[in-house]
């Protein structure tokens, strides 16, 4: 557990999900952007640049 940890630390990884491409995108949560409103409530949008994403992943 910790190799993968101290490699994860090595790539940048900001947490999970993080993806790397082999072309050197990588992306943390990259379609949902998760945050609170002004009661405290979880706001859930799309993140933009989530089809950019997911066309070098699925390409």
């Amino acid at each position: 557990v910790q190799a993968d940890w101290d490699a994860g630390r090595a790539r940048g990884v900001v947490g999970s999900p993080h993806f790397f491409t082999d072309d050197g995108g990588n992306w943390f949560c990259p379609s949902l952007a998760i945050a609170r409103d002004d009661v405290g409530n979880f706001v859930v949008a799309w993140k933009e640049g989530t089809e950019a994403f997911v066309e070098r992943v699925f390409s």
